[in-house]
């Protein structure tokens, strides 16, 4: 069930909310999609208006869908990583699981303010937030938020750029980048406070 609605196709029940932004969102773009575009991927009658019953506008199709990729969220990111490589590699996994968010966080999310306010709160603020909590258990005397916005931001703009713009910066591999980043993190853990 999708946006808590699903509708009658055949002998199934199908939710136009999630079939048509996530089938619909990687070539056309949730808010650029038209209703019709919507329904045909949901596989149901274009044009016959049956969407409407269930949504009010398209804008409530990509509101429904955002607000259940985002209750999906946390049971699929691990708070307890065994290693510092484990915790950068469960963040590139997570910031990729959720690249469909991503997109739509970049892309049409501007009308929707308090909408881009909990993607960004769900999605990304969260990982910052146990970065820096896991900083702080290691090394209290670092200004443990810079540190994780530092190292946050590069697993995340490495992910996001694949996302966007299915491109790995120099075709550096996630190996070599999750060695890199955690010998940086390290570096700045033993470092003095600044």
């Amino acid at each position: 069930m999708f946006g808590g609605r699903q509708v009658r196709v055949g002998t199934q029940l199908k939710d136009p909310s999630k079939v048509g932004v996530e089938e619909r969102y990687p070539s056309v773009g949730g808010v650029a999609s038209s209703l019709n575009d919507i329904e045909r991927a949901a596989g149901l009658a274009v044009g016959s208006g049956g969407t409407y019953r269930h949504f009010k506008s398209k804008d409530a199709i990509l509101e429904a869908a955002v607000e259940d990729l985002l209750s999906e969220l946390h049971a699929r990111l691990d708070p307890t990583p065994t290693s510092i490589e484990a915790g950068f590699r469960a963040s590139l996994d997570f910031t990729r699981e959720n690249r469909l968010l991503l997109r739509i966080l970049t892309r049409d999310l501007d009308a929707f303010p308090d909408l881009r306010r909990s993607v960004i709160d769900e999605l990304l603020e969260h990982q910052f937030r146990l970065a820096a909590d896991r900083t702080e258990a290691i090394a209290p005397h670092l200004d443990v938020e810079a540190v994780a916005a530092v190292v946050g931001s590069a697993a995340v703009g490495f992910t996001l750029l694949e996302a966007l713009a299915d491109w790995k910066p120099l075709g550096v591999s996630d190996e070599r980048f999750i060695d890199v980043l955690s010998s940086v993190y390290l570096h700045l853990l033993t470092s003095e406070a600044t």
